[in-house]
């Protein structure tokens, strides 16, 4: 019966669909044909894929009319379609009985893709972002000597961002060089998008490995953008060590991966063509061993944290020999310095146990003594963690599927999860762990309209090992973010969730790529704040929410020309710097998102289309001041913002100290109120010119010959101090210049 009724209810409660309900699989089958309607080419190879909560899928290809035929239980399903050279389509249906269901492509618009690319390379791929940051490898050569330039493709209206590859036609190129993503918008009538390639905005970046530790190991560079493209690259060295790579001009970190070393890892700014030489000779071999184990207990691995206890490596999984199953010995080559380490056990039964605690400092050079540990398994126990008092958080009938529990001290973290069954109050993780105090996290996994309040606390796992944590009660408060002139929901935005100046928890409408109508918050009892970033040109809301306030609410944003900035602070080697003071047109701004390090700060209501200023002070640094006029173009949804990135240089560093300066390059005049000429007396080639503001701040960045006169114009810079980097893949050279 109760199925019976839950069947009858899809057919008559149009409220429950629209929170996306799942709907318990009837007695009743209905049969539903679905319709392609508007699509533009052939249909051959176009599939109908139907899903519904619980993972079953359906799957079936459409006739030459763009039907197919399927045999449903009435539920809500999500339905996915395809046709050759047009964007997904998704959408959520609820099939309450027989029909025919419309898949409308009409409002598709067709958008060709053409670039100018020099002689001898082809377009290799092209990439489609759409305004959530969902990006879509679109269209692909077989090969590299064909070219898909003037590819014609089908998507709806609205904002995306697109961005290709272009390879050598020969196929030498290493791999495609990818171009930075561009901003375009799509309405009612079909757009060709033309962009010319420019070598001019990419460098070559050499990286040159030597003195490797290990004859004949595997080597290889990873390399991540920092900048909104967010490209990442990974290549192996060739037999001399080398690694080339090709890309966008910009902020990147680097990681060396070479077999038994410690990684390095670096940022770096490539401004012009570069060469990075890695010398691996000051990596000595050091010795571990871990003693006391036996066939049931062995050691799994080891990591290594720098004197701040920091976490800088781990080795690899290994086993102990056959003879000798009471003792496992890592070999690692580290570069000199001041080290902890702790190791890792892994029981054959209940698989692996929380770290141990770090053993004593030791300093790395030639010649460095084993560093030894015991194991005994008397300093470690069962532990039997009750949870009571679970909320049974639901929406719509979607219950919450997992409980986290993250247990924190002073040498490891160990993260555990349980499913929690159907109306389940009550869950106890059984755990072999390490005995000693232990802080906790406690968390939920549930679909990304349901924020649970997260709760922190301490465990004493020394004698207490079955304790009972009674989770507190929570009250569900409904809301959902429209925009106050339509009264649509809002199709992108970040939430933060405050308890005073405290961020307690974050949302998204689209963290996982869906836009929720309504977003459901359990929490304890007093006093929090929903503050609500929208996406680019809106403004920002927030709602004070107390004991008393209304259970089911609406936060409403209104258009404005600002936007949220989202400000990563580094110093030059692009390491983050941490608990920055920023201010933004001479008052402080306050910061509503910083990341766990504070490292990243998030702004919002940031004037758009005029020049606002920026401070960012750091005791120790010098001060970093600019001027920037922000826009809607430079909105990246993946931040939720529009990234900047400002880099500290120390006090007492003089920039002129720093480089190798060459007498032989001069300039003039001497002060100078328009431009500089550059005398290189003899110098050849492409070089990179920088000027820095005397606090260190880049201020200017371009390329110069030395085959010709260079000149560079400095009429926009205001009157003061400045530096001139030249800089080629061999030498630096600084300058002083005074501007009038």
């Amino acid at each position: 019966m109760k199925k019976y009724l839950l069947c009858l209810l899809c057919a008559i409660t149009a409220s429950v669909a629209s929170y996306g309900t799942s709907i318990e699989k009837g007695a009743v089958n209905c049969t539903v044909i679905f319709q392609l309607k508007g699509v533009i080419g052939p249909l051959e190879g176009t599939f109908i894929n139907i899903f519904n909560n619980n993972g079953t899928k359906f799957k079936k290809a459409v006739d030459a009319e763009g039907k197919a035929t399927f045999t449903l239980p009435q539920n809500i399903y999500d339905i996915t379609v395809k046709p050759a050279n047009y964007l997904l389509k998704k959408e959520k249906i609820n099939i309450s009985e027989s029909q025919t269901v419309i898949l409308d492509f009409s409002n598709y618009v067709s958008v060709t893709f053409n670039a100018d690319i020099p002689q001898g390379y082809n377009m290799k791929s092209i990439w489609l972002q759409d305004k959530t940051g969902n990006e879509e490898k679109i269209k692909q050569s077989n090969t590299l000597s064909e070219s898909i330039n003037g590819y014609r493709y089908y998507i709806p209206s609205g904002k995306y961002k697109w961005k290709y590859s272009v390879a050598l036609a020969s196929g030498e190129s290493p791999y495609p060089i990818e171009t930075k993503a561009q901003s375009f918008s799509v309405e009612a009538s079909p757009i060709t998008l033309s962009d010319t390639f420019n070598w001019s905005n990419y460098a070559t970046l050499e990286f040159r490995l030597t003195n490797l530790p290990v004859e004949n190991t595997a080597a290889y560079i990873y390399l991540e953008s920092l900048d909104s493209n967010r490209q990442s690259y990974s290549l192996g060295a060739n037999s001399q060590g080398i690694v080339l790579f090709t890309c966008l001009k910009g902020s990147y970190n680097y990681k060396t991966v070479v077999t038994k070393c410690l990684d390095k890892t670096r940022g770096i700014v490539l401004s012009g063509d570069k060469v990075v030489n890695l010398d691996f000779s000051d990596y000595c071999l050091t010795k571990f061993t871990i003693q006391g184990l036996s066939n049931d207990y062995t050691a799994s691995h080891i990591s290594l944290f720098d004197r701040n206890k920091n976490e800088v490596g781990s080795s690899y999984s290994k086993y102990p020999s056959e003879s000798n199953p009471t003792e496992t010995n890592f070999d690692f080559y580290l570069p000199g310095g001041t080290y902890q380490w702790n190791y890792k056990i892994e029981n054959q039964t209940i698989g692996e146990i929380p770290g141990s605690p770090l053993q004593s400092s030791f300093v790395v050079r030639q010649n460095t003594p084993i560093q030894k540990a015991r194991f005994s398994v008397n300093d470690y126990a069962t532990a039997n963690i009750r949870i009571s008092n679970i909320p049974i958080v639901s929406k719509a009938g979607e219950d919450l599927n997992y409980i986290n529990l993250i247990l924190h001290s002073d040498f490891d973290e160990t993260y555990l999860f349980k499913e929690i069954p159907e109306g389940a109050t009550e869950i106890t993780f059984t755990q072999n762990i390490r005995k000693g105090e232990y802080t906790y996290e406690l968390n939920f996994d549930v679909n990304d309209s349901i924020i649970v309040n997260d709760v922190k606390g301490r465990f004493d796992l020394t004698t207490n090992l079955n304790g009972t944590y009674q989770y507190p009660t929570l009250t569900p408060y409904y809301f959902n973010i429209k925009n106050k002139s339509t009264r649509e929901v809002m199709p992108e935005f970040l939430g933060f969730i405050l308890k005073g100046d405290e961020l307690v928890g974050t949302f998204s409408s689209e963290r996982d790529r869906i836009q929720a109508k309504e977003f459901v918050y359990y929490k304890e009892s007093g006093e929090f704040t929903l503050k609500i970033s929208p996406m680019c040109g809106y403004r920002s809301n927030s709602m004070a929410i107390n004991d008393n306030s209304p259970k089911q609410f609406s936060i409403e944003v209104e258009k404005g020309e600002v936007s949220s900035v989202v400000m990563r602070v580094t110093d030059e080697d692009l390491e983050p710097l941490k608990d920055a003071s920023i201010s933004i047109n001479n008052n402080s701004v306050p910061i509503y998102f910083g990341d766990k390090h504070k490292t990243s700060y998030f702004f919002t209501d940031i004037p758009l289309n005029t020049s606002i200023s920026y401070s960012v002070n750091l005791i120790g640094y010098v001060n970093s001041t600019r001027v920037v006029t922000l826009n809607e173009m430079l909105y990246d949804s993946y931040y939720k913002g529009i990234p900047i990135n400002v880099t500290l240089v120390k006090k007492g560093t003089d920039i002129c100290s720093r480089d190798k300066v060459n007498q032989k390059i001069s300039i003039y005049p001497i002060p100078a109120k328009e431009t500089i000429s550059i005398n290189g007396n003899g110098k050849e080639g492409i070089w990179t010119a920088q000027v820095f503001a005397s606090n260190g701040t880049l201020v200017m960045s371009q390329q110069i010959n030395f085959s010709y006169k260079p000149i560079i114009n400095i009429s926009s810079l205001t009157s003061g101090i400045y530096y001139l980097r030249l800089s080629n893949n061999e030498e630096v050279n600084t300058l002083k210049i005074i501007k009038e």
